[in-house]
């Protein structure tokens, strides 16, 4: 994620030295990072008093923000950067990335393919058409004149015609964008420009001549109220956007019922001549229905199918039948269809019933439904046709898939797949033929005969099962002196799954490992595992990873001194807390973008809809589990941490800076003489997503270059 490398020059000279001497560096001969000035604020919630050092930096305008930034990341690049082999292992991930070009699954008109493609090296992705065999690229983003940073793509819509496509770009990470309509036939962008659009994706017309879309209001960005009154309007094709209906916000409508940061959205579907209206958090949907043509001529009569109280499962609108799917309980999940014609409560027949794991991706054909379901680390593909029994879909190998999305005239459906040693693929299934493998990009010429993945198992404290994905060279010793690199997350009930990383390679061909623990808050096992790590449960989630983390060096794949542990976003919380609850068990700590003070996520524009995960300041019960996920109120004076790796994009808009930036300074003002050093690098073009091959090399080469340093020391 971090580009923007900065240089601070005070500690560089002794940093220098031991370059030129090849030895490893050492904790105590980094200079220390810059030290934050203190401006303690006590609250008292259910009769606990929380003092928080730091809360100033939560005014992004405190004149010592940025400045302290940048110092942060000047020192860090000053360490980082003066490491030995720091240089070798850049060179390595370079080579490792070229030729490795990622694809998405194309949008298919018959003879032609659309799809993005991000070429190595390049800082976001590009348009391409396929025809006839013959590729070439239709339109890139970053021509688009008056983009000065790094250009993101956050969503891309072709009109069911193939005539135009939606790209909504931004810049700088902010996953805010500029919604621009590419003409898919000349490849120049019509007139068309409207700013402040958010995903979810815009939803065109079915004859392609206009589309609904989603549009900030006036919040600024920072701010709590930035995603706050979030509207949805209609833009035809060629009118002036400043002059677009709204068709769906708060107050609009007193049928629909939209809270002050809930965001909105009008659906339609081929073959339908319905809308709907859907409002959602993070967690819960509420959905209406209305005939398309009163909602364009702005006279809908909305209609509820799920109140927003009640939540709502997927979705996907057939004519005049809403087919859904979700969980029913801890085991099992549903696909019925409602039948939108008949009196309420809707007619609703039941389909299939799939039992164990979790619905991930799901796609529409002519000839039904198609599902992922994920389980461990890979996924199965089922079907459920509009009559008839449900089925299993065989792939063709064991693997994740990432993606999946109808065909022409919705007659076949793609999917993405991938392993932990295979680069990914994508593949073309049709019911009378089976799969077929698409090409894309090529294959990058990468050998990865000599590693082997181990599916292992380690007992929690509670007996509790912890699936554990390993990555290992084929002739590695037991002998507990490889470095080990352990991934978690557990949050959402989202799995980490089977995913190459090709930069993963410069690790395990130096003798290292790359461990993933599928810790609870996930989804590896189901709806109960991501249950036992929500909310008051969270604490399984850094127990489990504690415990694998053991469970390992007792194996004798590693020792403590080189074990690093890497979680990012909600995995924070892991990672975070495994390090306070355990500082003695880890050689060093990588939080990238982490919630780390999830005490104040409420108090930040992304973080009242993480409540039903997390929970709330507003409950006993809430601020309990609130107060022992967070990292920053679990530093404790005088203990000695280990070497601790940060970073985070300074335009962040779903995690604050300040998560990051306080526990930085914590770290540094309660750490033992005998601590680590704590790095925190700040990408200040950057938000909260990796978006390009250099921000995925800066990232990895910090972390490993520090890993293999601090194992030979």
């Amino acid at each position: 994620m971090q580009l923007n490398r900065r240089r601070f020059l005070l500690g560089a000279a002794v940093a220098a030295t031991c370059v030129a001497a090849g030895r490893p560096v050492l904790a105590r001969h980094i200079a220390a990072g810059p030290v934050a000035r203190t401006e303690p604020v006590t609250e008292t919630f259910f009769g606990q008093s929380i003092t928080d050092p730091y809360r100033w930096m939560e005014t992004a305008t405190d004149p010592d923000w940025q400045p302290w930034l940048r110092a942060n990341e000047a020192h860090a690049g000053s360490v980082l950067e003066a490491l030995p082999g720091y240089g070798d292992m850049r060179a390595r991930l370079r080579e490792l990335s070229a030729g490795f070009t990622r694809s998405s699954l194309p949008y298919d008109f018959g003879s032609r393919l659309i799809y993005l493609s991000q070429p190595p090296r390049s800082g976001w992705p590009v348009v391409m058409e396929q025809q006839a065999r013959q590729t070439r690229v239709l339109y890139d983003p970053g021509s688009v004149n008056g983009m000065a940073g790094q250009v993101s793509v956050e969503f891309w819509v072709a009109s069911p015609d193939g005539r135009h496509m939606i790209l909504g770009l931004g810049e700088g990470g902010t996953e805010e964008a500029v919604i621009y309509v590419l003409d898919l036939q000349t490849g120049a962008l019509l007139a068309d420009r409207i700013p402040r659009c958010l995903a979810p994706s815009p939803h065109w017309l079915e004859d392609g001549s206009g589309f609904f879309y989603t549009q900030l209001g006036t919040g600024i960005r920072g701010t709590l109220d930035y995603r706050a009154d979030i509207r949805c309007r209609f833009h035809r094709l060629g009118d002036d956007p400043l002059e677009d209906r709204i068709i769906l916000a708060r107050g609009l409508d007193e049928a629909v019922q939209i809270d002050v940061h809930d965001t909105v959205a009008v659906q339609v579907y081929a073959g339908s001549r319905r809308a709907l209206a859907v409002t959602s958090t993070l967690v819960t949907k509420g959905v209406w229905f209305a005939d398309l043509d009163d909602v364009l001529a702005g006279t809908p009569r909305w209609q509820p199918i799920f109140d927003p109280r009640q939540g709502a499962p997927d979705f996907y609108l057939d004519g005049d039948s809403l087919w859904v799917w979700g969980a029913i309980d801890d085991t099992e999940s549903v696909v019925s269809r409602l039948d939108l014609t008949s009196p309420v409560p809707f007619r609703e027949e039941v389909l299939a019933t799939l039992s164990g794991g979790l619905i991930s991706q799901s796609t529409f054909a002519d000839d039904g439904l198609y599902l992922t379901v994920d389980g461990g680390s890979t996924s199965q593909l089922f079907h459920v046709p509009r009559e008839g029994d449900g089925r299993e879909i065989e792939l063709p190998m064991g693997a994740a898939i990432n993606d999946v999305a109808y065909g022409y005239q919705r007659r076949s459906v793609f999917v993405h797949l991938s392993t932990w040693l295979e680069p990914a693929s994508a593949w073309q299934f049709k019911a009378t033929s089976g799969f077929r493998r698409l090409t894309l990009s090529q294959d990058p010429n990468i050998d990865t005969a000599g590693y082997r993945v181990i599916n292992d198992v380690a007992i929690a404290r509670d007996g509790a099962e912890v699936p554990v994905t390993i990555i290992t060279p084929r002739d590695l010793t037991l002998d507990g002196r490889a470095p080990c690199l352990v991934r978690a997350y557990g949050a959402y009930g989202q799995s980490i799954k089977a995913d190459f990383d090709p930069m993963g390679l410069a690790l395990l061909e130096r003798g290292g490992i790359v461990v993933v623990a599928h810790v609870r808050g996930g989804g590896e096992k189901g709806r109960s595992w991501w249950r036992a790590g929500l909310g008051t449960t969270k604490p399984n989630t850094w127990r489990d990873l504690i415990d694998v983390c053991e469970h390992l060096i007792q194996e004798g794949w590693t020792t403590s001194a080189r074990l690093a542990i890497l979680g990012g976003s909600a995995g924070g919380i892991a990672v975070g807390r495994a390090l306070t609850e355990r500082p003695d068990l880890f050689g060093l700590v990588c939080a990238r973008a982490g919630v780390l003070n999830p005490l104040r996520f409420e108090s930040e524009p992304n973080g009242l809809a993480n409540v039903p995960e997390f929970g709330s300041l507003t409950s006993e019960e809430g601020f309990a589990g609130l107060v022992a996920m967070d990292t920053l109120h679990h530093i404790t004076d005088g203990v000695r941490y280990p070497t601790v790796l940060l970073s985070h994009g300074d335009n962040d808009t779903r995690v604050a800076t300040w998560h990051t930036a306080k526990v930085a300074a914590r770290l540094r003002a309660a750490g033992a003489p005998d601590s680590g050093p704590v790095l925190f690098r700040v990408a200040f073009d950057s938000g909260h997503l990796v978006e390009s091959v250099d921000d995925e090399i800066a990232n990895s080469v910090d972390l490993y270059a520090l890993l293999l340093n601090l194992a030979r020391s």
